[in-house]
């Protein structure tokens, strides 16, 4: 586990999950960053991701294991959202992460949100980890160049399964969007993700 909080989650952690490896960061990290630094404490042939506002189901980590069998360099799967929703979570949900929702098929899939997502070792290893020239839609860009430098599609399993908290406040909504919608306009902008702007010449 990662944790940059100013809290009292490092306590917490080690008095009540003794078995948990949790690294502490004095400074506030990206969420590409802490994956990161989670990749070079993790082992095993499998690394899972799952963000701090998320529940897993009791049978996460068995559907990760059996994944490990599958051809694709990385498989995520489906999430729920963990309590009832407003409109304002619900449109927050359908834009983001409505591919990925509950009910959705086991299928190939374009892309793979961060918070329910297994890549395996090798993948990472051979093809990089999660990009920190942006601060967020860092999982697109991520499954973007994994494809591209593997050559493999990603998978998705509806029985990996997760609870997402909820973004229920309209002024929540509002700033989620302000922010992803400036970095993916920033990554296209620059080429770093598909569907790219095209710069006008200047002369």
């Amino acid at each position: 586990m990662v944790d940059s909080s100013m809290d009292d989650t490092p306590n917490i952690v080690s008095q009540r999950f003794v078995q948990v490896t949790l690294v502490h960061r004095q400074q506030q990290n990206f969420a590409a960053e802490a994956r990161n630094i989670g990749i070079e404490h993790a082992s095993g042939g499998m690394v899972a991701f799952m963000d701090a506002d998320c529940v897993a189901d009791s049978g996460w980590i068995d559907a990760i294991v059996a994944s490990q069998r599958q051809k694709y360099p990385a498989v995520g799967g489906a999430i729920n959202l963990d309590s009832t929703t407003t409109i304002a979570g619900a449109t927050l949900f359908g834009i983001d992460l409505s591919e990925s929702g509950a009910g959705s098929p086991r299928r190939r899939i374009r892309r793979l949100p961060s918070c329910n997502l297994a890549v395996k070792r090798a993948s990472l290893e051979a093809y990089g980890s999660f990009p920190t020239e942006i601060q967020a839609s860092e999982d697109i860009l991520f499954t973007r160049r994994l494809m591209e430098r593997s050559g493999a599609r990603v998978w998705f399993n509806p029985q990996m399964r997760i609870r997402h908290g909820n973004r229920n406040i309209l002024a929540e909504l509002r700033d989620k969007l302000v922010t992803l919608g400036c970095w993916s306009g920033r990554s296209r902008a620059s080429g770093l993700l598909p569907d790219a702007v095209a710069k006008a010449s200047s002369g």
